[in-house]
């Protein structure tokens, strides 16, 4: 053999030689690691887990070969080995306390019956994590696992359909567990009561009465101005079956006079309203006076303006009160109606007669022509005015 099979000889075995090293040296890392893994698998079956921090090692091997020439002329080739192990790190961690956020300690909370709730608030591990609340009272353990929703974080809402019986009401608490890969842990108990539940009793609705009386025809009427701008009576009718209200050709006003009598409303009536109604008779003559003179205006007078019978004098004869109402521009079947204030309402006389006066806010149009319309009065056998009171005992 010369020299120079010889150096190939020696140069192929050494690298052989190398080769296998190599493998049994790699074998032997991995036997370690599956001892090691073994060892993590037996400790996780112990009834506490407690590692905070999960390290994985792997092998890394290199090799170098360096051939030197000796003064002979024969390379040496000289292995080089190198290994080393990288970490791969796992973090995992066992969970805090839950910290319980509402309802306080001590809460008193409604029954939770519609449109009532319990509300429930807490913080908690979250990531792979869920908790579960328990709430517990008398007779009664309610559980449920809740995730974590961002950003309302962990909350629970309990309704019910029907109330707890008064002997549930007391003691109540809540807690609530937390439980993540690697481990669980709790809160302590928080405690609470339940409001007794309130049954609404109805408050009865009294029993409406109406009373209804016709304006007595003997003592209503018209009263028409002595003059224009007097101010004063002048002329009257207290037995036509109409009244009028507006106007003449000489610019003198029309008012009415209705008489009631409501001596028959119960003394101890609570008066709820009352409603004077008047209908009409006829067209306007000239131009309605709801258009052209304003408001129907209600002065009333708690008795009579004067004496009972229709006097020229009442046409400006005190009032117990001034303008306790106004009727409505729009006639509804006919009707004018006026619903009176409860000031005026104060006034209706209940031993005797209660009288109305009548009248526009403007008492003529200054252009020389009649503008009024005529209503049924109570001499009428039909469409007389009424007034209407409801009212409660």
């Amino acid at each position: 053999m010369n020299k120079t099979s010889a150096s190939r000889f020696a140069y192929n075995f050494l690298a052989i030689l190398l080769f296998a090293c190599l493998m049994l040296w790699g074998l032997g890392f991995n036997k370690g690691a599956s001892a090691q893994t073994r060892r993590v698998s037996m400790d996780t079956r112990a009834t506490v887990i407690t590692p905070a921090l999960t390290v994985t090692l792997m092998p890394t091997v290199s090799s170098t070969l360096t051939v030197t020439k000796t003064p002979g002329g024969i390379s040496t080739p000289t292995p080089t080995l190198t290994a080393t192990r990288t970490p791969t790190l796992t973090l995992t961690s066992h969970p805090g306390q839950p910290t319980l956020l509402a309802p306080d300690n001590g809460a008193v909370l409604p029954q939770p019956v519609a449109p009532n709730q319990w509300h429930f608030a807490w913080d908690a591990r979250k990531g792979p994590c869920y908790c579960t609340i328990t709430i517990q009272g008398p007779g009664v353990q309610i559980s449920q696992q809740v995730n974590y929703y961002d950003p309302g974080g962990y909350t629970f809402v309990y309704q019910q359909p029907t109330p707890f019986a008064d002997n549930q009401l007391s003691p109540w608490s809540w807690a609530v567990g937390v439980t993540c890969p690697l481990g669980s842990n709790g809160s302590g108990p928080r405690a609470f009561s339940v409001a007794p539940f309130l049954t609404l009793t109805p408050t009865p609705t009294p029993d409406l009465k109406t009373f209804t009386v016709t304006s007595t025809g003997a003592y209503d009427g018209w009263i028409l101005e002595s003059m224009s701008t007097s101010g004063r009576g002048g002329s009257l009718n207290s037995t036509g079956k109409t009244f009028r209200l507006g106007d003449d050709a000489f610019d003198r006003q029309y008012r009415a006079i209705l008489s009631f009598n409501t001596a028959l409303l119960p003394s101890n009536a609570a008066i709820q309203s009352a409603t004077l109604r008047i209908k009409q008779s006829g067209s306007p003559v000239g131009s309605s006076p709801f258009t052209s003179l304003g408001k129907l205006l209600v002065d009333i007078k708690t008795g009579t303006f004067g004496k009972i019978n229709l006097e020229a004098g009442d046409f400006q004869a005190p009032s117990t009160l001034k303008k306790v109402g106004s009727f409505g521009k729009t006639a509804v079947g006919g009707w004018y109606s006026v619903s009176l204030s409860p000031a005026g309402i104060s006034k209706i006389d209940r031993s005797g007669v209660t009288q109305f006066r009548l009248y526009f806010t403007n008492g003529d149009n200054g252009n020389s022509r009649a503008d009024f319309m005529k209503f049924f009065s109570g001499n009428s056998a039909t469409g007389k005015p009424g007034l209407i009171i409801t009212y409660t005992l």
